[in-house]
């Protein structure tokens, strides 16, 4: 772990005692580069926000790998703040003061392990005036994510919040759905005779609208039999089948089960249990209404495409390879809970485990998080002569959804090789992912992670 006092020091160097560095210029992306250099900070103190949550409790440190990264994005902060201090300072030299002894007092704050109130109270000021003077540009990497969800909150015409759930309901005419094959492809369904509807359901966390997969969810029109929706990608994920509804009024009853996932500490407490909403129909021929609220918004103190932010900000390697955009992250070991039987078990580290490597997936057009993919790495030595290492990823529900496991890997360089297999979700035209992936990069396992945990 980095020494304290050094830590500190390097913040006072950064923000005080630094010659002056240049603002952003139009050669380094003007108005861009400077955007991007604030949500840079707000990524970063956001990460600040939610590892420190989690590595201090009773006074003192409870989860040392969770402590160090609170460290090392805290100082990413002040880091970043850097490249548009002199840009701050220009415009309100106020603010420019208030941000730069904020981020001096959250380096403070970690180092000496005071409660998480504090620094949520810190942090949520310092994001405050950090977007105060931000301009107002959205990162390119969200903005796929940020459509997806405004257009499900367009299309969703009645919505319910249940025990951390949002289950929303849309409906249209019937369609031609594809799905799946065990080789990967997909194929096409055409609605069944009798068919009057489609009918979908938007299933997302409550707090952030990301969309949740891994779920079953079933559909009772009118207190008929349950039909199993299928899980689709589209303009943004729903699940959905086409249906009989009857005239006139009628119940939709919608149960959605707990995610069969994976997950992180983060996640344990979140959608374990099943959730179900009630929603009153009405249908006049074609025209299928549903009674309800609109989607309301969701947590004030999350951005929609936060979690891409974070995986792409915690990524050591980013890449493509196909239709997929990646990021590699490496970090030290942590435990992670399996779904197993209808609740998550934990696996815990073992003791010579070094480190927990992730692969975030995402679609390369719309940078969209890809979920219930098949995601392998195949890690070979470059220093040293040893057999090559292949790893099956575990789908993880977290911050940001991604594929992780938690191993020993000795420390050295190593060539990595990724392959993501088509996801198994189906989709609402042809086309999408059915071809195997993989992308090939080199990366320098140094044991400063797993050092600093002590074991």
């Amino acid at each position: 772990m980095r020494p304290l006092p050094h830590t500190i020091a390097l913040c006072m160097l950064v923000i005080a005692a630094c010659s002056d560095p240049s603002p952003p210029t139009a050669a380094s992306g003007g108005s861009d580069g400077t955007a991007q250099a604030f949500q840079e900070v707000l990524g970063r103190l956001k990460l600040v926000k939610q590892e420190y949550a989690i590595a201090v409790g009773d006074g003192g440190v409870v989860d040392p790998v969770e402590y160090e990264e609170s460290q090392m994005f805290a100082e990413q902060a002040a880091l970043h703040y850097r490249r548009v201090r002199d840009w701050t300072k220009s415009r309100d030299p106020g603010a420019a003061t208030g941000i730069e002894s904020g981020l001096v007092e959250l380096m403070k704050l970690v180092d000496g392990k005071r409660p998480v109130a504090d620094a949520n109270r810190l942090l949520d000021r310092l994001v405050e005036q950090v977007a105060a003077v931000s301009p107002s540009k959205i990162p390119p990497a969200v903005e796929g994510t940020r459509d997806a969800v405004a257009r499900a909150d367009a299309m969703i015409t009645a919505e319910a919040q249940v025990s951390g759930y949002r289950i929303g309901v849309l409906s249209g005419p019937p369609r031609t759905l594809y799905l799946r094959r065990d080789d990967g492809s997909l194929a096409p369904s055409a609605p069944a005779a009798g068919a009057t509807h489609y009918v979908a359901v938007v299933l997302r966390e409550a707090r952030t609208k990301r969309f949740l997969p891994g779920s079953t969810i079933t559909a009772r029109v009118a207190g008929g039999a349950p039909v199993e929706l299928h899980h689709l990608w589209g303009e943004f994920f729903q699940y959905g089948a086409n249906v009989e509804a009857p005239e006139g009024r009628f119940e939709l009853e919608v149960t959605a089960s707990p995610p069969a996932y994976c997950r992180h500490g983060d996640m344990l407490a979140s959608f374990v249990k099943p959730a179900t909403a009630t929603f009153h129909a009405s249908r006049e021929g074609t025209a299928l209404r549903f009674d309800g609220e609109k989607p309301a918004p969701g947590a004030p103190d999350y951005a929609v495409g936060d979690d891409v932010l974070q995986a792409l900000g915690e990524a050591r390697w980013k890449g493509e390879a196909g239709p997929y955009a990646l990021g590699f992250i490496a970090e030290g070991p942590e435990p992670i809970w399996l779904w197993k039987n209808g609740r998550p078990e934990l696996e815990p580290a073992a003791k010579d485990d070094t480190n927990h490597l992730e692969i975030a997936l995402m679609d390369r057009s719309s940078m969209r998080i890809i979920p219930e993919g098949d995601v392998r790495l195949t890690l070979e030595r470059m220093d040293v002569k040893s057999a090559p290492v292949e790893v099956e990823l575990h789908p993880l529900l977290s911050s940001f959804y991604h594929y992780g496991k938690t191993l020993r890997v000795p420390a050295g360089r190593y060539r990595v090789t990724v392959r993501a297999e088509p996801p198994r979700f189906g989709a609402l035209q042809p086309g999408a992912f059915v071809d195997r992936a993989e992308a090939t990069f080199e990366w320098d396992n140094q044991p400063r992670i797993a050092a600093a945990r002590g074991g």
